[in-house]
């Protein structure tokens, strides 16, 4: 007995509402013994409305006539035999029926996808695309540009995509994901912002040593995906001459830092140390607050002092 090899689906489904929809496999290794579909993870049982058939030749269809929008997902053949087992899935999308310049829906426009009409498929969809532009991958409209800005300012990253159905779109910073953060006052946060027309940005409201690199902005949809990229440099202002902070110390001094804290980015459930060293003289009394309110050691949160005077 041979084992099941593979199971491909011959690509992705598209339909429209009220019209049979066919989604149609090939498996190769015989013979068959068990043939299951599953819809977004459920089973699927024939009846009135749906059918399950299989051919010797090692095709297998499943057909749904007429077709719901609720019909829409993603579709999981597994195919058994004493053996082994094989499996693939593809997505299915249901559209209503479009309407046309004068009103109404196209009077029995419809498109059945399967293996033996692809030449008509490819016509009919050149057809569509002109009068709809739509059902297409995700392609870049305006590209991202490399930007130099000084440190400390504000700078912005642009670009726009087109696609149908609308894009997810993801940003990275030297193939790390980046996201967006709500406190985007404070320096070197991000913030991500799209537009309905499919325009993206990325903003950073004082641009830091650590925001130089690349960066790329990714679109994806059902369809395909796209992608630009571009590279920011960030010119550092010059360093201050070091200061004799033993010597003011001596004279007297009113409290400040040698090292001040630094901003710090970190991951959901990561442990963060802010640092910082202080001097004065008297030695002052130090204390940390968030948003305004004093923070004190916890489970959570350890609080130590560290101030240098002599």
């Amino acid at each position: 007995m041979q084992e099941l090899s593979k199971v491909f689906f011959f690509f992705t489904f598209l339909n429209f509402f009220r019209q049979p929809l066919q989604i149609e496999c090939k498996i190769e290794g015989a013979p068959l013994t068990e043939l299951a579909w599953f819809k977004d993870g459920e089973r699927v049982v024939a009846d009135d409305r749906i059918k399950i058939e299989s051919d010797a030749d090692g095709r297998a269809r499943l057909v749904i006539n007429p077709c719901k929008i609720d019909d829409e997902g993603m579709y999981r053949v597994i195919a058994t035999n004493p053996v082994g087992s094989a499996h693939d899935k593809a997505h299915a999308t249901v559209k209503k029926l479009p309407e046309d310049r004068i009103g109404g829906f196209i009077d029995g426009f419809f498109c059945q996808i399967n293996y033996s009409c692809l030449l008509q498929l490819l016509k009919l969809f050149i057809v569509f695309s002109e009068k709809f532009d739509a059902y297409r991958a995700p392609r870049v409209v305006i590209p991202l540009e490399s930007i130099r800005i000084s440190e400390g300012n504000e700078f912005t990253l642009r670009c726009k995509f087109s696609g149908d159905p609308r894009p997810s779109i993801k940003w990275f910073k030297d193939g790390e994901r980046v996201y967006s953060y709500e406190r985007c006052s404070l320096a070197s946060f991000f913030l991500l912002t799209e537009t309905e027309d499919g325009t993206c940005e990325l903003k950073v409201k004082s641009a830091g040593r650590f925001d130089g690199g690349g960066y790329r902005c990714v679109a994806e949809n059902i369809y395909g995906s796209a992608r630009t990229t571009c590279e920011v440099t960030v010119q550092l202002r010059e360093k201050k001459p070091q200061r004799n902070f033993e010597e003011e110390i001596r004279e007297g001094n009113a409290p400040g830092f040698s090292v001040p804290l630094t901003m710090k980015r970190a991951k959901l459930g990561d442990n963060v140390v802010m640092e910082c060293v202080s001097y004065g003289n008297p030695s002052p009394e130090i204390r940390w607050l968030k948003d305004g309110i004093e923070i004190d050691s916890s489970n959570k949160i350890k609080v130590d002092f560290l101030c240098f005077s002599i």
